[in-house]
This record gives structure tokens, C-alpha cells and sequence, in this order.
């Protein structure tokens, strides 16, 4: 079964600038073992909000360091391995097999 998607060409231009932004917080990464909160958040592709909301949740450390906060990008990576899920199929009455709707639709 083939699914078409419509998408205007700006949300097609935001999703893969968003994609590439994230692919380049990625690489830089690479070369720093820490992030400071803007960076951080990029890199998880997530807002500074979002990322604080962790913070102040426990659910992601962070370094003060000379009153400034800077992330590590190894507890970044942990952090990220805990949210991951596998999304079990589920099988109808009819025997079918129904898969969960992709994110973001």
C-alpha cells in the first residue's frame, strides 16, 4: 500500500532545515564534550524551555560552572537512550496487523 503526502514547499524547506540543523549540532558535538543550554537543546532538537523543563525535572544533569550551566554531551546521549521506546503493533479482531501512526502525522 503506497501513502502520498501533501506538504506545502515551506514545510518541506522547515523540516529539512530542522533535519540538517539537527546533523550539524551532531558533528560538532563530535569535537566538544560540552554544550551550552542553546547548543544542547539544538542538538536534542528540542527547545531551551523543553530542556530546562528536564532540568528542573531531574531527569537531565547539568554543570555550573563560573554561574553558567554547560550540558555533557555523553548525559545528553543517555538521556536520549531513556526516552526511546519501540511501539508494540497491535493485531485486530480480524487478524490484521495495525501499525502505530508515524510521529509527526
Amino acid at each position: 500500500m503506497t501513502h502520498v503526502i501533501t506538504i506545502s514547499q515551506e514545510s518541506a524547506e522547515d523540516f529539512f532545515n530542522s533535519k540538517i540543523e539537527a546533523i550539524t549540532q551532531f558533528v560538532k558535538a563530535g569535537s566538544r564534550k560540552y554544550m551550552k543550554p542553546k547548543d544542547a537543546a539544538n542538538y536534542l532538537t528540542i527547545s531551551v524551555p523543553k530542556l530546562n523543563e528536564y532540568v528542573e525535572r531531574g531527569e537531565l544533569p547539568r554543570i555550573e560552572l563560573d554561574g553558567r550551566f554547560v550540558f555533557h554531551v555523553e548525559d545528553l546521549d543517555k538521556f536520549m537512550m531513556k526516552k526511546r521506546k519501540l511501539v508494540p503493533t497491535k493485531t485486530r479482531k480480524d487478524g490484521k496487523e495495525v501499525r502505530p501512526t508515524p510521529v509527526g502525522q
